[in-house]
Protein backbone atom coordinates (compact mmCIF):
# COMPACT_ATOMS: atom_id res chain seq x y z
CA UNK A 1 0.00 0.00 0.00
CA UNK A 2 2.61 2.00 -1.11
CA UNK A 3 0.80 4.35 -3.58
CA UNK A 4 -2.37 5.70 -2.88
CA UNK A 5 -5.00 3.50 -4.34
CA UNK A 6 -8.46 3.90 -6.10
CA UNK A 7 -10.68 3.78 -2.67
CA UNK A 8 -8.46 7.41 -1.58
CA UNK A 9 -9.22 8.91 -4.81
CA UNK A 10 -13.03 7.73 -4.62
CA UNK A 11 -13.15 9.31 -0.72
CA UNK A 12 -11.34 13.02 -2.08
CA UNK A 13 -13.90 13.21 -4.82
CA UNK A 14 -16.55 12.50 -2.55
CA UNK A 15 -14.83 14.89 -0.15
CA UNK A 16 -15.20 17.82 -2.92
CA UNK A 17 -18.45 16.77 -3.74
CA UNK A 18 -19.72 17.46 -0.42
CA UNK A 19 -18.19 20.23 -0.47
CA UNK A 20 -19.46 21.42 -3.43
CA UNK A 21 -23.19 20.57 -1.87
CA UNK A 22 -22.05 22.82 0.77
CA UNK A 23 -21.19 25.98 -1.16
CA UNK A 24 -23.75 25.49 -4.74
CA UNK A 25 -26.80 27.30 -2.54
CA UNK A 26 -24.34 30.66 -2.27
CA UNK A 27 -22.43 30.07 -5.53
CA UNK A 28 -25.78 30.06 -7.96
CA UNK A 29 -27.27 32.84 -6.68
CA UNK A 30 -30.84 31.76 -8.06
CA UNK A 31 -31.13 29.56 -5.70
CA UNK A 32 -30.32 31.17 -2.69
CA UNK A 33 -30.35 34.79 -2.78
CA UNK A 34 -28.07 37.11 -0.30
CA UNK A 35 -29.58 38.58 2.75
CA UNK A 36 -32.95 36.17 2.41
CA UNK A 37 -33.37 33.27 5.04
CA UNK A 38 -32.39 29.91 3.94
CA UNK A 39 -34.87 27.92 1.97
CA UNK A 40 -35.78 24.41 2.56
CA UNK A 41 -33.47 23.20 -0.21
CA UNK A 42 -30.31 25.43 1.10
CA UNK A 43 -30.74 23.59 4.24
CA UNK A 44 -31.32 20.09 2.88
CA UNK A 45 -27.91 20.72 0.50
CA UNK A 46 -26.07 22.11 3.62
CA UNK A 47 -27.17 19.22 5.62
CA UNK A 48 -26.18 16.28 2.97
CA UNK A 49 -23.26 17.86 1.53
CA UNK A 50 -21.99 18.75 5.26
CA UNK A 51 -22.42 14.70 6.03
CA UNK A 52 -21.14 13.66 3.03
CA UNK A 53 -17.89 15.67 3.53
CA UNK A 54 -17.55 14.60 7.14
CA UNK A 55 -17.71 10.72 6.42
CA UNK A 56 -15.10 11.00 3.44
CA UNK A 57 -12.92 12.96 5.54
CA UNK A 58 -13.25 10.46 8.52
CA UNK A 59 -12.58 7.76 5.36
CA UNK A 60 -9.38 9.54 4.03
CA UNK A 61 -8.08 10.25 7.64
CA UNK A 62 -8.56 6.13 8.65
CA UNK A 63 -6.91 4.93 5.28
CA UNK A 64 -3.88 7.87 5.78
CA UNK A 65 -4.06 6.02 9.55
CA UNK A 66 -3.91 2.30 8.17
CA UNK A 67 -1.14 3.62 5.49
CA UNK A 68 0.97 5.25 8.38
CA UNK A 69 0.98 2.04 10.58
CA UNK A 70 2.01 -0.43 7.26
CA UNK A 71 4.78 2.63 6.58
CA UNK A 72 6.08 2.26 10.66
CA UNK A 73 5.37 -1.91 10.52
CA UNK A 74 7.81 -1.82 7.23
CA UNK A 75 10.37 0.42 8.42
CA UNK A 76 10.28 -1.48 11.89
CA UNK A 77 11.21 -4.72 10.14
CA UNK A 78 14.00 -3.26 7.94
CA UNK A 79 15.82 -2.09 11.29
CA UNK A 80 15.61 -5.22 12.66
CA UNK A 81 16.26 -7.22 9.50
CA UNK A 82 19.77 -4.73 9.50
CA UNK A 83 20.16 -5.37 13.68
CA UNK A 84 19.71 -9.44 12.83
CA UNK A 85 21.90 -9.05 10.39
CA UNK A 86 24.40 -7.51 11.86
CA UNK A 87 24.68 -9.67 15.15
CA UNK A 88 25.07 -12.63 12.39
CA UNK A 89 27.93 -11.14 10.79
CA UNK A 90 29.74 -9.89 14.44
CA UNK A 91 29.34 -14.03 15.51
CA UNK A 92 30.37 -15.80 12.45
CA UNK A 93 34.00 -16.62 12.64
CA UNK A 94 35.46 -15.26 9.80
CA UNK A 95 34.86 -11.62 11.15
CA UNK A 96 37.18 -12.35 13.84
CA UNK A 97 40.28 -11.62 11.92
Amino acid sequence: MTRISAGFWALLLLFLGGLWLVLSPFVVVASQPPGQPWSSSTISDVATGGAVALIALAGMVGYLALWLRELLAGANRVSEERTAGGAAEADSPLSRN
